[in-house]
């Protein structure tokens, strides 16, 4: 995979892109680092060819960045507040000093970059899970992944039980399981695209074992939205596949029951099922799973009614959501201040309806542009977002605000961009 990871142009700015995307699914940090060395080699080349090219700077980024600055800024908040959000600028910045980067010869090192870093991040993950789970006592050797050791929960039942090293928070290192199951399920679907666009037929291979070690990987992360996404998008993708019709339903017949196994066999999945099941919707004592979640939409709800315009501000979203918790009596959302585990329950909060029609405008500009030029990755890519902002403020962590800012930037093409403005003159 590696050696076909190349450009039509070989510079330094080539390979860091190529890096730049495959650290995606590690630690933010070296992505800050990355971005730093890109601009200065932007800077380089500038001062050696006396110009800096440039691209189209697109307008919803900066756009978004503008209202959480005042919005954070004139409710209280600080600078400081405000340093996640740097990304929706320099990022697209980033594109923009370096317009080769949006170039479409360039997708396939992009796509394969991104994969390969994915596969590096669940892989060490998995080892890391090996290590812990391994103890030496009187001279021997143990295998004991469970995070509480004495315990009688079996392997499966105790990653809801205590903990297991190999399920959740307890093997993602990097991000939060939510946001590298959402990484992961992109990953996917680039998979997809290469073996549906490739004439290797190794990399065809590649391409299936890389989809069958993801859908793996979601089972340990255990994101029910990652997992669900998974599974609706596969389907989607069985059948776009261009084979005979036996096989294909042989296909979607053997992805359905493994579909049955991650509901029936994954524990918190198993967990959620039997939350449905319960008749009080509402559970003002809930400690774990769906039915938090549920307390926090409802308090939401409730703070969105009586702000609906202009919302109560960036800066005063967690202390008045709060302040909801306490009144309803909901116990564990008012101790750990929860969030509203819905992007678009946030933008209400934070900014009211004007907020959310930015996010909306901006969103639905991305499709239209996607439709238009038929550029498929970036329609599933802002599918993937906006249903997994139905169970998650994805914009509210840093590991979000990257993805949605980075793949944003590099999806919408100059050609997709430019076609749009003339377009509209």
């Amino acid at each position: 995979m590696t050696g076909s990871l190349s450009f039509s142009k070989k510079r330094e700015l080539d390979v860091l892109l190529l890096v730049f995307v495959f650290a995606i699914p590690f630690f933010n940090k070296f992505e800050t680092a990355i971005i730093g060395v890109i601009f200065f080699f932007s800077i380089l080349e500038g001062i050696s060819k006396k110009r800096i090219s440039t691209g189209i700077f697109f307008w919803f980024l900066p756009a978004l960045f503008l209202y959480y600055s005042i919005s954070e800024l004139s409710t209280g908040g600080t600078i400081r507040d405000l340093e996640m959000r740097l990304y929706l600028i320099l990022i697209p910045l980033m594109v923009f000093v370096n317009p080769e980067f949006q170039r479409d010869d360039n997708r396939d090192g992009i796509y394969k970059s991104y994969i390969l870093g994915n596969l590096a991040a669940m892989i060490f993950c998995i080892c890391r899970a090996f290590v812990r789970s391994i103890s030496i006592g009187n001279g021997q050797w143990s295998f004991n992944p469970k995070v509480l050791r004495d315990t009688d929960y079996d392997f499966l039942t105790s990653s809801v039980m205590g903990g297991n090293y190999f399920f959740g928070e307890d093997l993602s290192l990097f991000h939060h399981p939510t946001y590298a199951g959402i990484f992961i399920v992109f990953a996917q679907y680039l998979a997809f695209e290469i073996f549906n666009t490739t004439q290797s037929s190794r990399t065809r291979r590649l391409m299936v074992y890389c989809y069958i070690f993801f859908l793996g990987a979601l089972f340990l992360l255990s994101s029910k939205a990652a997992i669900l996404t998974s599974i609706l998008m596969s389907f989607w993708i069985f059948f776009r596949l261009k084979m005979r019709k036996p096989i294909k339903i042989y296909i979607v017949a053997a992805f359905a029951v493994v579909a049955l196994l991650f509901l029936f066999f994954n524990p918190r999945l198993k967990v959620f099922k039997d939350t449905l099941k319960t008749k009080d919707l509402i559970d003002p004592n809930a400690r774990y799973g769906y039915d938090l979640r549920i307390l926090s939409w409802d308090a939401s709800l409730t703070l969105i009614s009586d702000h609906w315009l202009i919302g109560v501000g960036e800066a005063r979203k967690k202390s008045a959501l709060g302040e909801v918790y306490k009144s309803k009596h909901y116990v564990v959302p008012a101790e750990k201040l929860h969030n509203s585990h819905n992007l678009y329950f946030d933008f209400m909060i934070g900014g009211g309806l004007i907020a959310l029609t930015l996010f909306l405008v901006g969103m639905g500009n991305l499709f239209v542009i996607g439709w238009k030029q038929r550029n498929i990755t970036l329609l599933v890519f802002l599918l993937i977002f906006c249903f997994n902002g139905l169970f998650e403020n994805l914009l509210s962590r840093q590991s979000g605000v990257f993805f949605f800012a980075a793949f944003i930037s590099l999806l919408t093409t100059k050609q997709g961009l430019a076609a749009d403005q003339s377009t509209k003159h």
